[in-house]
C-alpha cells in the first residue's frame, strides 16, 4: 500500500517505524486477527488540510482495510475508496486497520 500527499503539504510518519523493517507486519500468523498502524500527520506551511491518497493493487482480500479517526467517529473502506481528505489542525494522527476475515 502506498499512501502519497504533496511533499510541500505534510508530513506522514507511522508511529510503529523506527526501522523501515517496524513497517512489515507478518499476516499469515493463525493467532493474529487485527494489525494496526497510527499515522501521525503534520502540515506543512501551506495549509492545514492533507490529501491522502491510496492504490492498492490487490485484487482480492480476505478482511476489511479501513482509515479512521481516533475517536472512530469516521470510518472510510480502503478497498471501496482511494483517497481521504482531513484537517491535520483537528486531527493528530489517524489509525489503518486490517481486520482479517477468519
Amino acid at each position: 500500500m502506498i499512501l502519497a500527499c504533496p511533499a510541500t503539504m505534510c508530513i506522514l510518519r507511522m508511529a510503529r517505524a523506527r526501522r523501515m523493517q517496524d513497517l512489515f507486519t507478518d499476516i499469515l500468523s493463525n493467532g493474529l486477527t487485527e494489525v494496526t498502524w497510527q499515522l501521525n500527520l503534520q502540515t506543512g506551511s501551506d495549509s492545514n488540510m492533507i490529501k491522502l491518497e491510496w492504490n492498492l493493487d490487490i485484487d482480492h482480500a480476505e478482511g476489511a482495510l479501513t482509515i479512521s479517526n481516533p475517536d472512530n467517529t469516521f470510518q472510510i473502506d480502503m478497498f471501496g475508496e482511494d483517497s481521504l481528505e482531513v484537517d491535520a489542525s483537528e486531527i493528530e494522527y489517524l489509525i489503518i486497520r486490517y481486520l482479517f476475515d477468519i
